[in-house]
Parts: structure tokens; sequence; C-alpha cells
């Protein structure tokens, strides 16, 4: 069980909140935190957000449903966030930026600092094929984590990414939750209903939800051993003054291609907006950094908005990089 389903854990906070879009995981995990506080006599505040997206004509009477349902949970308070801007462009995409960004908002304005969201192995599983399907490396692969720092002031939780679909459905009958079903999840015109649908043909092969769950978690322990390397070593390569971050370019050299990725990565994420919804392009990246370390390499260069570019310092190669400055 996650720690942070644990008495122990939970009664250190004054408010939490949970994201609840009324299906049978989301149901679920608000009774659990409503029922530990309960049980335990605990004081902690459960603040339950459901994101109207308003892409369809009933989606706010769901929203006022699902209300109703818990209304009687202890310690809990509902409250529903309404999207005000869609359009038609990477729809889904949108509309789980704005859930999160909507939600984000309310928990800033309300001094929370958790948020529970109930993906589960499912989702996860699901996670590592999508990423799979568009080429991701190591560490797209690692799907999502139980613990995610949003931002400085707020961060994630996903205490049930262990925990299957079905026995969520079970958990929800066992104590009597009734749940709402969304319609975008069977529609064909979406990348993940369409990998539900190959789910019990791949289960046949013996691929599994809980062994890509299981996959995706040694892709975890895989990626955390090489980021501990990466900053060591870039605390031993990397400077930044005047600006500009530089990163010593014949001390980097000796060691394998992707840890010379992951500290040149790391560099110019520290360069981004911390605003920034997507990272640079990893492949357009990598072609990037191979040309670094070609005998001949492009002297200077522009990508994501900073200047690559390689220089001298003190008699080593040096990598310079540099924001971009917008006219």
């Amino acid at each position: 069980m996650s720690a942070f389903l644990l008495p122990s854990k939970l009664e250190k906070y004054k408010k939490v909140a949970i994201g609840l879009s009324g299906g049978p995981d989301s149901m679920a995990l608000t009774h659990m935190l409503c029922d530990l506080c309960y049980k335990h006599n605990l004081s902690t505040q459960i603040h339950a957000l459901t994101v109207d997206h308003a892409l369809r004509p009933d989606s706010r009477t769901e929203a006022e449903i699902i209300s109703e349902q818990v209304k009687n949970f202890p310690n809990i308070s509902h409250h529903i966030l309404t999207w005000s801007s869609p359009s038609d462009a990477r729809i889904m995409e949108e509309a789980r930026q704005a859930r999160y960004k909507l939600m984000y908002e309310y928990c800033q304005n309300a001094d929370i600092a958790l948020l529970y969201i109930a993906h589960h192995q499912n989702d996860q599983a699901e996670t590592f094929l999508f990423r799979l399907s568009k080429g991701s490396g190591l560490d797209g692969l690692c799907g999502m984590q139980e613990i995610y720092d949003y931002n400085e002031t707020l961060r994630i939780i996903r205490p049930l990414l262990n925990t299957s679909k079905a026995d969520l459905i079970t958990y929800c009958q066992k104590h009597n939750l009734s749940y709402v079903t969304d319609p975008s999840n069977s529609k064909n015109n979406f990348a993940r209903p369409r990998l539900r649908k190959i789910w019990d043909a791949l289960e046949k092969e013996g691929l599994s939800t809980k062994r890509l769950s299981k996959t995706a978690e040694r892709f975890s322990r895989s990626r955390d051993a090489l980021n501990w390397f990466r900053d060591k070593i870039y605390t031993d390569c990397v400077w930044s003054t005047d600006g500009s971050t530089f990163i010593n370019i014949d001390s980097l050299s000796v060691y394998p291609m992707d840890i010379r990725f992951r500290v040149i990565q790391k560099a110019v994420l520290a360069l981004q907006p911390a605003d920034k919804v997507y990272a640079p392009r990893m492949e357009k990246l990598e072609d990037l950094i191979q040309d670094i370390f070609t005998i001949n390499p492009v002297l200077k260069r522009t990508f994501a908005h900073i200047i690559f570019e390689i220089t001298t310092v003190k008699g080593q190669q040096a990598l310079k990089l540099t924001k971009e400055i917008k006219r």
C-alpha cells in the first residue's frame, strides 16, 4: 500500500485535494481518503475537485450528480471547476492541460500542497504503450510517477499505480459507490480508447497490464540510477556565469553518450520557462548533441530558444548555452 494512504502520512496535512472525475477509480480513492479520516479521527479536510470541461451538453449535470454522491462523505467539500475555452485542436490533450491548470490554481488559492490523482495500473500500462508508439526513450517508458512535483508549491500523488481497475470497481461495489462512465473513453478517434481495445489480444500473449506496469517500474529504477550519475557529473562539468551556462565538453566526452545527453538535457531544461508545458523534442536534442561530439561540429546554432556555441575556456573545449533574446 502507498504510504500516502496511511493515516500517519495524511494526518500531517490540514487539507489535501483530489481530482474527482466520478469514475470508479477516483470515486474509490476519494472514499478511501475520507474513510481514512473517519476511522482514524483525522481532521484533514478533503477537497474533491471535479472539472467540467464543457465539451458535452450534460457535463454540468454530471458534475452536480458527482457532488450529490459524495456530499455525505466525512471530511469532504466538493468543488466544480469549469473550463471556459475549449477548442477543436488536440482536444484531449488540451482538456488534460486545462484540468491540471484549474486544479493547480484551486490548490494555490486554497493553500493546498498535495493533489491526489487516481491513476491506476491500467492507466500506467496504457501510458507505457502510448509512449512506446510515439518512440519514447527510457524516461518516457518509465510511465507515471507516484510522487511528482507539479511545481514548487504543489505535489501530485498517485497512490493507486499498483492497483488494477478491476480491483477499484470491486471496491466501489463493496462500498455501494455509484460512478459515471465517460463516453469519450470508448471513442475510436482518440488514441487511448483504441489502445484499450487491443488489451484482450495482448493479454492472450502474456502482455498484461500488471506486467507492463512492472516493466515501467523497472525502467524507473534504471532512470533514477542514470540520473544519480548525471547529477554527480553535472556538478563537475557545468557552471554558470554572466547569464550563460557552460559545459566542459572535454570532461564530458569521456562518459557514455546517454550520460552526455542527460547532462546537456538538464542544462537545457534549467533554461526553459517554468510554465513551459512540453520539454524540447528529444529527437532534435539527440541530433544536436550527437553533432557536438563529432570531429568537426557546427560551432553555433539555436535550439529551443537557446543559443548553443562551442568555445574555449581556459584551454578546454566548452559548450556555451545562452537564452535567445526575443526581439
